[in-house]
């Protein structure tokens, strides 16, 4: 191995070592709930122990051949370094950058830019396909969230009861709710209504995609137009894009700080 070679492979085993430190951090620190759905972690941590083993065996490599190397000042060999020296340089800083940039959750910004779904998030065709298993699935769901006079919305429930009201709305009109989310100021919502929303994803944040209720409320919407809310209300009804969706009426709705997880993740088959 020349010298350059060797160079090569001691700091691409740094670099190595510098992924797999980053996201063994994130696992630990939470924060890669930021990116990951809990289901997808376990490549992750795959993936953490194959570069810090990857990076342990290029500087085990560089070290153990080190007698062997010889300089060469060729201009071939010196265009190979400049063009290794930059892949490096542009790994260090993606590196720097994974570690010094603070986490961010999907919230209004990311609303404004990919919208929010007031829909039910299961296609006709699979709810055909998988009535069984759906109307059992909802069920359950439901005796979970009738225990109380009014329906309290656990964040890991918030797309289950979604589409719990989507399919069983004429059981619920008249019922009380509370619920947390993020406001939208949706433009294509009437004057006096916001969407309170969260974003889910199945795999990565990659693939988030936005659901949410729209709330009737005119005494808020004139000043909340961001943030994260909690919101108690009744479910009533009203019509989006040919479809007879859940409104809640607001009673109140108080700002809260942003959930420890702000995503929320499907439990059935989710899809278009």
């Amino acid at each position: 191995m020349n010298k350059i070679n060797e160079s090569y492979s001691y700091f691409s085993g740094i670099l190595l070592l510098g992924f797999g430190l980053l996201l063994l951090a994130m696992i630990l620190s939470g924060s890669l709930d930021y990116y990951v759905a809990p289901s997808m972690h376990f490549i992750v941590i795959i993936g953490m122990v194959f570069f810090l083993l990857l990076g342990l065996s290029q500087i085990w490599r560089s070290t153990a051949t080190a007698k062997e190397t010889h300089s060469c000042n060729c201009v071939a060999h010196e265009e190979t370094k400049k063009g290794k020296n930059s892949t490096l340089l542009l790994l260090f800083i993606i590196l720097v950058i994974g570690f010094i940039l603070p986490d961010y959750a999907l919230s209004t910004k990311m609303a404004e830019l990919k919208g929010i779904s007031y829909t039910f998030p299961l296609s006709d065709d699979r709810l055909e396909k998988n009535s069984d298993f759906i109307e059992e699935h909802y069920t359950r769901i439901a005796r979970e969230v009738e225990q109380n006079e009014k329906l309290i919305v656990q964040d890991e429930m918030f797309l289950d009861v979604l589409a719990l009201l989507h399919l069983r709305l004429d059981s619920y009109i008249g019922k009380e709710i509370e619920f947390t989310g993020f406001v939208h100021d949706d433009p294509l919502l009437e004057k006096g209504e916001l969407a309170i929303a969260r974003f889910a994803f199945t795999c990565c944040v990659a693939d988030a995609i936005g659901y949410g209720f729209i709330v009737q409320s005119s005494e808020h919407s004139d000043h909340l137009k961001s943030g994260w809310v909690t919101v108690r209300g009744v479910i009533q009804t009203r019509e989006y894009e040919g479809q007879l969706i859940p409104q809640i009426d607001v009673s109140e709705m108080i700002s809260v700080y942003q959930p420890e997880l702000p995503y929320v993740y499907p439990t059935l088959l989710t899809g278009n």
